[in-house]
């Protein structure tokens, strides 16, 4: 019984169920014939009155109620499938055995014809010819159309039958394959030819990577990727901010950005805990700590906004990309305040003492500083303009990436990484810096606030060029001037 009932989940249509339970709600309401005789209901006919137990409607119960017979030789959709339903009595002996017998009962009703109502969850004649292959982990709804190389056409990704969008990056074929598709199985038929790439990594085992014909992306994953597929060309704060008010749904979040960072106060004098005032370290760590919160908070508003940025919320290249864009956005906002009148300020007399230095270095040979004399025409002036402006860049990320291609382009004058800090001092000093101890603290302090920006080539090479600053206003660069001026 109990399968039976479940049986009918499945089978009946929604007025064969709604009928059974009105019929079931009737029986159980009633208890006239509670201690009925089953063989006198089935006759029809009460004991005590003489009549007919299926003339009284209020008194039938699901067991007692009549059957149409359908015309000779006809038989009802419904009778049918109550005919085909399988039960206990046929050699049904689990759970997967029913469902087994439940779906070649179904497929042997309706065949090809059978309506698809249940795409995704099993529910196509194939899918009911291929449940038994749950067992040997084969995975259902799969389909691989394929077209021959002569036919102008392609072998399109496998996609599955479940519906929903495939992804940003994973075009669906399904329109343009639906007509002239061919469906085979996981296995690409030996008559066809092949064209194999031994330069593709083996993606399954003993068989090369297909490539076949052109393929076709939809216009919204070309313009996401437009937007968001290369991090590294978010350097300048004008980029930034350009690229973010150009999506018409970020109006809001920007507008509200904007004022905020107008209002941005500047605090010099701050007090810890105890009373006491925080050093200059600690000034600017306290800097850095409100400029990445208001980082966090701009990036979250953007996440939570969706459209165009729904895919930095899935796709890490696309999320370190929108993380670089709202950096920019955020610190290009705030250099001004926190660069000339904060960290430049709060340092005004180690770069006094930092720009002295360095016009006792400029006149060192660079025989002096461990280079050798052929490194001199590396050393041009281009690469000494590229240091003179790094101060007038836009934001900390847009500095990093010139010293990143600074370093790139002084590999001629630079045989080890020893010898680019000792690089980086000359072209320093060439430079004439006056606020270069402000400057890398600046940068040391507001780069990478909530990127990862600080590894890599960028990483490298702003060690070298902090490290360079630190150098020269070292005891050994003082000892070495010492000794050459003497």
């Amino acid at each position: 019984m109990a399968l039976d009932a479940f049986a009918e989940i499945f089978l009946d249509d929604e007025r064969d169920v709604a009928d059974r339970r009105r019929k079931q709600s009737a029986a159980s309401s009633s208890t006239t014939f509670a201690g009925v005789d089953e063989t006198v209901a089935r006759r029809g006919t009460d004991a005590e009155t003489g009549r007919s137990a299926a003339t009284t409607p209020s008194m039938m119960t699901a067991k007692t109620m009549p059957m149409a017979s359908p015309p000779p030789g006809m038989t009802t959709p419904r009778a049918r499938r109550v005919a085909r339903r399988p039960t206990a009595e046929e050699n049904v002996n689990s759970v997967s055995d029913w469902f087994a017998s439940l779906w070649r009962s179904l497929i042997a009703e309706d065949g090809d014809e059978w309506e698809d109502t249940r795409r995704g969850r099993g529910g196509t004649p194939s899918g009911a010819r291929d449940l038994h292959n749950i067992d040997l982990g084969v995975e259902q709804e799969m389909e691989l159309v394929l077209k021959t190389p002569e036919s102008g056409g392609r072998l399109s990704s496998a996609r599955l039958s479940s519906g929903g969008d495939s992804g940003y990056f994973f075009g669906d074929d399904a329109e343009e394959d639906k007509d002239d598709a061919t469906p085979t199985s996981s296995f690409i038929a030996p008559s066809i030819e092949r064209q194999s790439s031994l330069n593709l990594p083996a993606v399954f085992p003993g068989q090369h990577v297909e490539v076949v014909g052109e393929a076709k992306v939809c216009e919204r994953a070309a313009e996401l990727q437009r937007l968001w597929g290369d991090p590294n060309v978010f350097a300048n704060a004008d980029d930034c901010r350009s690229i973010i008010r150009s999506l018409r749904e970020a109006e809001v979040v920007t507008r509200l950005l904007d004022q905020r960072l107008a209002r941005w106060a500047l605090r010099m004098k701050i007090y810890g805990e105890d009373g006491e005032p925080l050093t200059k370290d600690e000034t600017a760590e306290f800097w850095r700590a409100r400029a990445r919160d208001l980082c966090e908070i701009f990036l979250d508003a953007l996440l939570k906004i969706g459209g165009r940025f729904e895919s930095c919320a899935t796709t890490p290249r696309h999320r370190e990309a929108l993380v670089n864009v709202v950096e920019g956005y955020v610190m290009g906002g705030l250099q001004t305040k926190l660069l000339n009148n904060g960290v430049s300020v709060l340092y005004a007399e180690e770069d006094a003492f930092t720009l002295q230095r360095f016009e006792r270095i400029k006149v060192l040979p660079i025989e002096a500083l461990g280079l050798d004399a052929s490194s001199e025409n590396a050393l041009s002036a281009s690469l000494i303009a590229s240091v003179a402006t790094i101060p007038t860049l836009s934001c900390p990320t847009h500095m990093a990436s010139r010293v990143a291609e600074i370093a790139r382009n002084a590999g001629a004058a630079a045989t080890s990484a020893d010898d680019l800090l000792i690089v980086f001092v000359v072209l320093i000093a060439r430079a004439s810096l006056s606020q270069a101890f402000s400057l890398v603290k600046y940068i040391e302090t507001f780069h990478a606030l909530i990127s990862n920006a600080h590894k890599g080539e960028q990483g490298f090479s702003l060690a070298n060029f902090s490290g360079a600053v630190h150098y020269a206003r070292g005891e050994h660069m003082e000892a070495l001037l010492v000794k050459h001026e003497a």
